[in-house]
C-alpha cells in the first residue's frame, strides 16, 4: 500500500489547525467564565410591626382589647453584586431606603377595678361577713351584702356560682 505524502501532510497540517482552534475555543470559555462581572440587584424586606399600648378605665383590670390592626412596613435594598464564574464574591449595599412604614397595632389595656362577689353563706354562718368578694388584683375578702351590693352592683344575695343559697 502506497501513501501520498502530500495528502499525509496536508491531513495533518489540518488536524493541527482544528486543535489548535479547539484550545483557542477553550481558552476562550475559560476566560469568560472566570470573567468578573458587575450587576445591580433590588431586593424588598418586611420591617415588623409594633404594638402600642394604651391604658383604658372603662375596661377591667387584666382585659385587653385591639383597637387597630397594624401593618407590616417594606424596605427596599439595592446591591452592587460581583461574580466570577457564576458564583457571588461580593455584595456591598448601595442604597437602603423605606418605601412603607408600618403601622403599629393599637391594644388597651384595663385598669379598672372591679369586684365579683358571691355569697357564701353555707360557709360563713356570720350575717355581716358572709359574702366572698375578689378584685381584679386577687385580692379578697367576706363582707356584708349592702358592702357586696356597692362592691359589685351584679351581686345577688343567695346566689353562689349556679347553686342558690339561703341567704337570710
Amino acid at each position: 500500500m502506497s501513501y501520498d505524502t502530500n495528502t499525509n501532510k496536508s491531513r495533518v497540517a489540518w488536524m493541527w489547525l482544528i486543535g489548535l482552534l479547539v484550545l483557542g475555543a477553550v481558552i476562550w470559555v475559560v476566560a469568560l467564565a472566570n470573567q468578573e462581572v458587575t450587576a445591580t440587584v433590588t431586593e424588598s424586606e418586611s420591617i415588623p410591626q409594633g404594638t402600642t399600648y394604651v391604658d383604658d378605665p372603662g375596661l377591667e383590670y387584666g382585659e385587653t382589647e385591639t383597637r387597630s390592626l397594624g401593618t407590616a412596613g417594606t424596605r427596599t435594598i439595592t446591591y452592587e453584586v460581583t461574580r466570577r464564574g457564576g458564583r457571588e464574591t461580593r455584595r456591598k449595599r448601595v442604597k437602603s431606603e423605606v418605601t412603607r412604614e408600618p403601622v403599629d397595632a393599637v391594644v388597651a389595656r384595663g385598669t379598672r377595678v372591679v369586684w365579683h362577689c358571691t355569697d357564701a353563706t353555707s360557709y360563713d354562718k356570720n350575717p355581716y361577713n358572709d359574702n366572698y368578694c375578689e378584685d381584679s388584683h386577687g385580692n379578697a375578702r367576706y363582707v356584708s351584702d349592702s358592702e357586696a351590693r356597692a362592691l359589685d352592683p351584679s351581686y345577688s344575695p343567695g346566689q353562689y356560682g349556679h347553686w342558690w343559697y339561703n341567704s337570710k
